[in-house]
């Protein structure tokens, strides 16, 4: 049988330790050269979704900017809450004023001398102001009490309110506001 030497062994050196030591040193550079691989691809596509986000955005952006409308929008602005400005994209462009002329006055009408039982007599008022008007239908036996609390009890006035003014010169006053 031939001789079977192992050098080593009682020499107290740790052999399995050496072979370890020796195998981690041979695969070390593989492994740090794979790890750094690792993070560049990491970095890579880190930064490939950052490119990816500021592209979204671009798009949206230029989307924006292809929209003719933004182009042609109008701006009204005033100082007086008075006058309601609004301004489209077909406004023309340009500076415009507003000037009042004249200021609406409350409107009166009177009638000659009637008493508060005397009936005014039958037929239709035709109330307007501006384009909105309303009718009232008046009886024969209506008096003006009566008219009055048509013209302002109507569900289609929202613009007058109709009041009784009496004079002194009757013997009996009537006074109904």
């Amino acid at each position: 049988m031939p001789d079977l030497t192992f050098t080593g062994i009682g020499s107290g050196l740790q052999v399995s330790e050496i072979v370890s030591a020796i195998v981690n040193a041979e695969t070390a550079p593989f492994v740090s050269r794979s790890n750094t691989q690792q993070a560049a691809i990491t970095t890579d596509i880190s930064a490939i979704g950052a490119l990816k986000s500021a592209l979204e955005s671009v798009t949206s952006s230029i989307e924006s900017l292809a929209d003719a409308d933004n182009y042609q929008q109008r701006k009204a602005s005033g100082a007086d809450n008075f006058v309601g400005l609004v301004a489209s994209k077909d406004a023309q462009v340009g500076n415009y004023s507003v000037k009042v002329d004249a200021l609406a006055q409350a409107h009166k009408l009177m009638s000659g001398a009637i008493t508060d039982t005397e009936a005014v007599g039958e037929g239709n008022i035709n109330i307007a102001v501006g384009a909105n008007d309303f009718d009232i239908a008046v009886s024969a036996t209506d008096t003006l009490s009566d008219i009055r609390d048509a013209i302002n009890d109507s569900v289609d006035n929202d613009l007058v309110t109709a009041t009784i003014v009496t004079d002194d010169v009757w013997s009996t006053p009537y006074n109904d506001q």
